[in-house]
């Protein structure tokens, strides 16, 4: 990709500052960074994005470019957010060294600047054919869709087309297809039948299932001629390519990307460098906080599928552990906070058989301003970890449909939640169990209807008498009188830990 594409896109209004005369460098790759010495995550070729968050004043620029410059960078891009202005001594750097220098507007996401390069290569790659590397995938899903005479797609743990040859299944197809992928084997092809079609599927990675992708072609390969078996062989060797590029990028953004999730959530109000940073990654003022665990795999896991559900929204978000947690900041306002938790919760259920015995708990917060995010923050964690005290292998808990008690109980150590259940509701348990009765949903209902005879009578299809004699014997279990409300209070929290 040519700089001078990027300079002439009319949604970008990019300036250029320095280097007019090299508009004709190619672009190989793009870096984020706001550190004062990128050099060991940068090479030749790469377009870097900078906040100028390491900028203080005159003089600082010439050590930063000259860094650039030793590791034979195509451009920077300079963005105007945090300073108001691309400073000049960066100017003259830049000329001094001979790096093209382009000045990003405020309104102007890094977000979507890249998004914009890393399509253009992955369209560009190889698109001869007769170059050493291997081809982009655009190029290699159109080659394979033209050797099978078949339609072929990667998606993604949660059904997205990362791209595709043909037109593309409907997404219950799809949702449908990448779940019964994600059951199968994690290194061999499969074939699946969906709506009266054969498909098969393969796994485009030797690594978790959920960090890479599932390529579906239509037709059943043990049909496939060998050019037909190496045209998809060299597709998967073209999305493995693509897999591990998107990977080396997300671990050379993680320094930054967890500075700032860890300054949004350790500062109140939120520092005006850290909010320029926010800005150029397409946050909104309003955010809400999501968090995930896994119970194997930990962080490394949870980062790329909190990732995952934040492209599946389709909203812009920076994901990163802190201290041992997986934050998500993600753009998502107050208006749209119950979509997005439903979308979250679908496509977890995608997901899940990939999980294998990992097992995962997100919790998200109501949309706050930049201001409250540290509150957000701590309702997400309790909303996840109410999540991981749920029987379910995944399960998303939305925060702002949490009463007060429930935020309480979920902080509560899991042995004493089993604790207190026990020494609480164990011998009407046991009760049930033994005589085949009801009582644990019996007592349920009865608290759910706040303690109306009447009410719980009705929904439970009982005579009073019968529900009466009911609570009764649940009294005498628990040795509590439940007319009081201290009982109740006790019995109603016990049913929660479950």
């Amino acid at each position: 990709m040519l700089l001078r594409t990027l300079v002439v896109h009319p949604d970008l209004d990019l300036r250029v500052l320095a280097g007019e005369d090299d508009l004709d460098r190619r672009i190989r790759w793009i870096y984020t960074t706001d550190l004062h010495d990128p050099s060991r995550y940068l090479s030749g070729g790469c377009l870097v994005l900078s906040g100028l968050l390491w900028w203080r004043g005159p003089g600082d620029s010439e050590a930063f470019v000259a860094t650039l410059a030793e590791a034979g960078v195509a451009a920077l891009g300079a963005g105007t957010a945090e300073h108001g202005f691309v400073p000049d001594d960066l100017v003259d750097a830049c000329r001094r060294h001979g790096i093209v220098l382009l000045e990003v507007p405020e309104h102007v996401s890094f977000a979507t600047i890249t998004e914009l390069v890393v399509l253009a290569l992955a369209a560009e790659r190889d698109a001869a054919g007769g170059q050493r590397e291997p081809a982009g995938l655009p190029e290699a899903l159109r080659r394979a869709g033209a050797a099978l005479d078949a339609g072929c797609w990667l998606l993604s743990p949660t059904a997205r087309v990362i791209a595709g040859s043909g037109p593309v299944p409907a997404l219950a197809q799809r949702q449908s297809l990448v779940r019964r992928a994600l059951t199968g084997s994690d290194a061999e092809a499969g074939t699946l039948h969906s709506r009266g079609r054969s498909y098969t599927v393969l796994p485009t990675g030797p690594g978790h299932p959920l960090a890479g992708w599932v390529l579906v072609v239509e037709g059943e390969a043990g049909r496939w001629s060998g050019a037909q078996r190496r045209a998809v062989d060299g597709l998967l060797a073209t999305a493995r390519a693509e897999l591990s590029r998107l990977d080396d990028a997300r671990r050379t953004q993680a320094v930054t990307r967890t500075a700032v999730v860890r300054a949004v959530l350790s500062a109140s109000p939120t520092p005006p460098d850290v909010v320029s940073r926010l800005r150029q990654a397409g946050l909104c003022e309003r955010l809400c906080v999501a968090t995930a665990s896994t119970e194997e795999g930990g962080p490394a896991l949870a980062v790329p599928v909190l990732e995952e559900l934040a492209l599946h929204l389709g909203v812009p978000s920076v994901v990163a552990e802190v201290n041992g947690e997986v934050f998500g900041l993600l753009a998502i306002g107050r208006e749209r906070l119950d979509w997005a938790v439903a979308e979250m919760a679908e496509a977890v259920q995608v997901l899940e058989p990939g999980l294998r015995r990992a097992g995962l708990a997100v919790g998200i917060s109501p949309a706050m301003s930049w201001s409250a995010i540290r509150g957000a923050a701590e309702e997400s964690r309790h909303a996840r970890q109410l999540a991981e005290h749920r029987h379910r292998r995944a399960s998303v808990v939305n925060g702002a449909t949490l009463t007060a008690y429930q935020l309480l109980l979920a902080a509560v150590p899991r042995d004493l939640r089993a604790s207190y259940r026990e020494r609480v509701l164990g011998p009407v348990a046991a009760y049930d169990a033994e005589h085949q009765s009801d009582l644990v949903h019996t007592l349920r209902v009865f608290l759910d209807c706040s303690g109306s005879w009447k009410r719980a009578a009705q929904r439970l299809h009982l005579h009073v008498n019968t529900l009466r004699y009911r609570i009764e014997r649940i009294g005498e279990l628990t040795g509590r009188d439940l007319t009081t409300l201290a009982a109740q209070v006790d019995l109603h929290i016990a049913l929660h830990l479950d």
